[in-house]
């Protein structure tokens, strides 16, 4: 039983080997010319994979900065907002307490009369005074 086994894996190894050495010598009897230009082939195809990988990966880099800057421009701008809002509060509170609140309010009442009619149509058309804008 052990004979017939061996013969069984005898014949794999003849058959691999056989493919093996019928590899080599259709490979042998290629000409040396054409080793050459396959060679250039595959070296020209390996330099275009190569700045196909590095182009791709130069594009990944630069979208990730663009989120990153866009990222860095929208805290900035919600902090501006965030210091507009407090200056502002703070400027209410200081007119509260300098001039009371019924004059702090009659101040913003004038001030928005004032944009008012600085935003109105005779305005922007000029026919009303340089002291308003």
């Amino acid at each position: 039983m052990e004979k017939g086994s061996k013969d069984s894996n005898d014949g794999y190894a003849t058959v691999v080997g056989g493919a093996f050495v019928g590899i080599v010598v259709v490979v042998s009897m290629v000409p040396e010319p054409v080793w050459i230009a396959l060679g250039i082939v595959a070296a020209f195809a390996a330099l275009i994979g190569a700045s196909y990988w590095a182009m791709s990966e130069y594009e990944k880099a630069l979208a990730a900065a663009q989120d990153r800057a866009n990222t860095q421009q929208a805290a900035q701008v919600a902090t501006a907002k965030q210091q507009r809002e407090e200056d502002a509060r703070k400027a209410k509170q200081r007119r509260i307490e300098t001039l009371g609140a019924k004059n702090a309010a009659l101040v913003v009442s004038a001030g928005a009369a004032v944009k008012q009619v600085v935003a109105s149509e005779a305005a922007r058309a000029g026919n009303m005074s340089d002291e308003f804008a």
